[in-house]
């Protein structure tokens, strides 16, 4: 996961399935390996959580998470959360994206300690659906 000033992209092929790409980007901050806490490819109708994610214990060098929706259709709007527990059993509200309204992306940080467990949840207002994926990565 980066936040980069693209110098080039190039898909030497006709992208009709998965396809490799080139990116060539200068990081603004580092590159930092993630999870995925939700899932890119099942569209969302109604309020729900991803699979608890383990990170084997706390960290205490902070996160940085990522929201990329794309596509929505018909909602009012979704809160999308990150959310952190010590025991896979009690969850708190650990980020909080921009409230989506629309295709966005969003990348948030969070200094101090992240607590073993993390997840994502969401609360959709309205009907319709969205697209998105939350990825979250932990810094030292």
């Amino acid at each position: 996961m980066t936040l980069a000033d693209l110098q080039s992209l190039q898909t030497p092929a006709q992208v009709t399935a998965a396809t490799a790409t080139n990116i060539e980007a200068t990081p603004d901050n580092g590159v930092d390996w993630g999870v995925v806490l939700a899932d890119p490819t099942t569209a969302v109708t109604a309020d729900g959580n991803g699979s608890s994610v383990d990170g084997a214990a706390a960290s205490s060098g902070g996160l940085v998470a990522n929201l990329h929706v794309s596509a929505f259709s018909g909602l009012t709007n979704v809160v999308i959360k990150i959310q952190s527990s010590p025991d896979n059993s009690v969850w708190t509200d650990f980020a909080t994206f921009t409230t989506v309204t629309a295709t966005t992306w969003q990348r948030k940080t969070v200094a101090g300690t992240v607590p073993r467990y993390l997840r994502a949840t969401w609360d959709v207002t309205g009907t319709g659906s969205v697209t998105f994926t939350v990825a979250a990565a932990r810094r030292g």
